[in-house]
């Protein structure tokens, strides 16, 4: 049996432990793994055919991010595509050098050439995420249009169970003025968060809104004004409709094709309850507890979800956060990091409230304490689009390569009005001098 016969079958049955490419952040590590073991014997023997150069990169990046590391074969993608052009060499390195390397207009190069070129269009979507970071860096209108029409082709990415179309038409940028639109919300609940803004600019334009959601957005959305009905995921069958739509896909047709497009504080959460230590809702009033004689409160995040391809990069490692925090400074910290069991240490245990979090049961109750804080110190999750949508100043400890949603950090976009700091990395995975910025500004916050 010869090489190419063996090389053949080892992927093949590699393949087969994987199945479609874009499934893979869904495998448990070991299936990786024994795929991997394949692909590494099959470049063994054939170390410099383009495809299987390809294959054990790709294999070697994803058990890479899986446990929390960095992409790890650009080099092995560079050597394939030296030797023959492949789409799926141009796609693994389009990621690497938009995610990892910050270089967004290579990387949108790439991406063309691999999915519009080639006609690789499980690329689609992260062409489409490359394009929006693109039009963060150059505020062009024509490529925010470009980077959301190809947003669009996120199928797997998004929350959504159902098939939107079979309830109504799908919304495509016609007039809403008396029509009964659906919106389902998809994505993160920080995506679905910020994107509430479009309900109230559909509500702004005649539409009644109607909302589908989880249980853990149902309060929230129940509360804003500018939404009508409120349902739970499932449930949508049998509405009377005009209209219906992702939340995510009402970018491409609410034109947000500017920078300077800012938005007010959006969420209006009435102001008669709080979370305090040890306290159930709602024992405790803002109006009678913002008149106490107290220290300044400060809420922390630091972690987010973590998935392959966006792994954790962006979460600061919370030792080295508590270890930077003035605790000296007058300053009280509440943790909004809900489910956090792990040891802290005795110095830390005076001056933080790691209970109040735990009595949040839904985002309605999260932003009630979000309100309690007079700022909200977090990365780049659930957290940054929440206090500032609440208009909480807000400071953003964001990792060197920053998501689309805030910009490179050379060039960062805000979507709030709310007062913002930001803090990043100047290279990925240092956090030190990110952390000593951030306790310097927090003494100065608090002296003031």
């Amino acid at each position: 049996m010869n090489k190419a016969t063996i090389v053949n079958g080892l992927s093949n049955e590699a393949s087969r432990l994987l199945g479609a490419p874009d499934d893979l952040q869904d495998l448990p590590i070991e299936t990786l793994e024994k795929a991997g073991e394949l692909l590494e014997e099959a470049y063994k023997l054939m170390p410099d055919e383009p495809k299987v150069m390809t294959n054990v990169g790709h294999i070697r990046d994803e058990l890479s991010l899986a446990k929390g590391g960095p992409f790890v074969s650009l080099d092995l993608f560079e050597r394939s595509l030296a030797t023959r052009v492949t789409p799926e060499a141009l796609l693994n390195k389009a990621r690497i050098i938009g995610i990892q390397e910050n270089d967004h207009f290579q990387s949108l190069e790439l991406y063309e050439r691999a999915v519009i070129q080639q006609g690789l269009f499980r690329g689609a979507y992260g062409m489409g995420v490359c394009m929006l970071m693109c039009a963060c860096r150059t505020d062009d209108p024509d490529m925010w249009r470009r980077g959301w029409y190809w947003f669009e082709h996120r199928k797997g990415k998004s929350a959504i169970k159902e098939e939107p179309r079979q309830w109504a038409a799908l919304w495509r940028g016609e007039n809403l003025n008396g029509k009964r639109l659906l919106i389902i919300m998809d994505f993160g609940l920080g995506d679905q968060v910020w994107a509430l803004r479009w309900v109230k600019l559909a509500k702004a334009h005649g539409a009644t809104t109607i909302i589908l959601c989880d249980e853990s957005m149902k309060r929230l959305c129940e509360e804003q004004p500018y939404v009508d009905e409120v349902h739970l995921q499932g449930t949508g069958e049998g509405m009377e409709l005009d209209y219906v739509t992702p939340v995510m896909s009402m970018g491409t047709y609410m034109d947000p094709t500017s920078r300077e497009k800012a938005v007010e504080p959006y969420l209006h959460v009435p102001p008669d309850e709080v979370i305090w230590r040890g306290h159930e809702l709602p024992e405790l009033r803002v109006a009678s507890w913002h008149l106490q004689s107290r220290p300044k409160r400060v809420g922390l995040a630091w972690q987010g979800s973590v998935t392959r391809g966006y792994p954790s990069w962006r979460n600061v490692p919370v030792q080295q956060l508590l270890e930077a925090l003035p605790l000296d400074a007058g300053i009280e910290y509440v943790s909004l990091q809900k489910g956090w069991d792990q040891p802290l240490g005795f110095r830390f245990h005076d001056k933080l409230d790691w209970n109040s979090v735990e009595l949040c049961k839904d985002l309605y109750d999260t932003t009630q304490l979000i309100r309690s804080c007079d700022l909200v110190v977090t990365i780049g999750s659930l957290m940054s689009m929440l206090a500032p949508a609440l208009g909480v100043e807000t400071w953003l400890l964001n990792t060197h390569n920053s998501a689309w949603q805030f910009g490179p950090n050379e060039a960062p976009v805000s979507w709030f009005r709310t007062p913002e700091v930001r803090f990043y990395q100047t290279e990925q995975g240092n956090w030190y001098t990110v952390l000593a910025d951030l306790a310097k500004q927090l003494r100065e916050w608090a002296s003031r």
